[in-house]
């Protein structure tokens, strides 16, 4: 599903207030996720204060990391000294979870409720980091093989194996 984010700023001064950069940074961070469209920072064709916070909005976007070919900038009829951004960004959503028809402390034979693939699948929609991976798997990719290294020595070494002879898996003593 996409998700629309919107940010208003006034720009009365031509410039973005103190009291709004917060809020801009933060808009900024969301606009770098993964499956985000690119950023349409919006004002009147009829304002120059409203312009000139807009180039000052394309500035600290681009210092906060999103990337120059995400952002636009597009003009609409009016005059009035306000600044509009947006973007959307593809999330992973599922139905709300609505059956508490049982409380799970009556389920003396340790029974799942009836929630709980809805409350599996919440979590796994909550965690996922590209919901585009739902419809199309991503391209392989290089592996992290300085990551990969250093366990592949422990296996090879058998250092991990040896703990097993001693009665007890993670490596204490037996009994």
């Amino acid at each position: 599903m996409d998700k629309p984010y919107k940010l208003t700023i006034p720009a009365r001064t031509g410039k973005i207030a103190n009291d709004d950069m917060n809020r801009l940074l933060s808009f900024a961070r969301a606009a770098q996720g993964k499956g985000a469209s690119p950023v349409i920072v919006s004002y009147p064709s009829g304002s120059r204060k409203a312009a000139a916070a807009s180039q000052e909005a394309v500035i600290i976007l681009r210092n906060q990391g999103v990337q120059p070919d995400k952002i636009r900038r597009a003009t609409y009829n009016g005059k009035s000294d306000v600044v509009a951004l947006s973007f959307t960004q593809r999330v992973a959503e599922t139905k709300p979870c609505g059956d508490w028809s049982q409380g799970l402390s009556t389920h003396s034979k340790n029974e799942p409720s009836p929630n709980f693939t809805c409350a599996n699948q919440s979590n796994l929609a909550a965690m996922v980091s590209n919901p585009d991976n739902f419809i199309e798997p991503s391209r392989p990719g290089g592996r992290d093989a300085a990551g990969q290294i250093p366990a592949l020595q422990t296996y090879q070494s058998g250092t991990w194996t040896s703990s097993s002879n001693s009665g007890n898996a993670l490596g204490g003593a037996g009994p």
